[in-house]
């Protein structure tokens, strides 16, 4: 696997996401913006791996100044804190409906 062809690929999917993922968020619904937003999603994190074992020293060449350490852990808090605290209004849980898969809780 070539830099040439996982870079472009990373990239197109990291905007189709970044496009469909507000457009979820914004509750825009039809034609096929999660189904779209979840199997990109999946592509994306194959190709990011690749591209991370592609660009293994530049990639950690980017923490060894102290920003760089910081940024990771702000992100990582961040994260956490969106995920694990409080209730937002959106719970994750099994749909075991024709379709399958996860829905998103109604508010309450």
């Amino acid at each position: 696997m070539k830099r040439t062809w996982i870079s472009p690929f990373v990239a197109v999917s990291f905007f189709i996401l970044s496009i469909t993922g507000v457009m979820m968020l914004l509750h825009v619904k039809g034609g096929g913006i999660a189904n779209l937003h979840e199997w990109i999603g999946v592509f994306f994190v194959i190709a990011g791996v690749l591209h991370l074992i592609l660009n293994w020293k530049a990639f950690l060449s980017c923490f060894q100044n102290k920003q760089s350490a910081v940024a990771v852990i702000v992100v990582l808090v961040i994260s956490s804190l969106l995920l694990f605290g409080g209730k937002s209004g959106h719970e994750v849980r099994p749909d075991f409906s024709e379709r399958g898969g996860y829905s998103r809780g109604h508010h309450r």
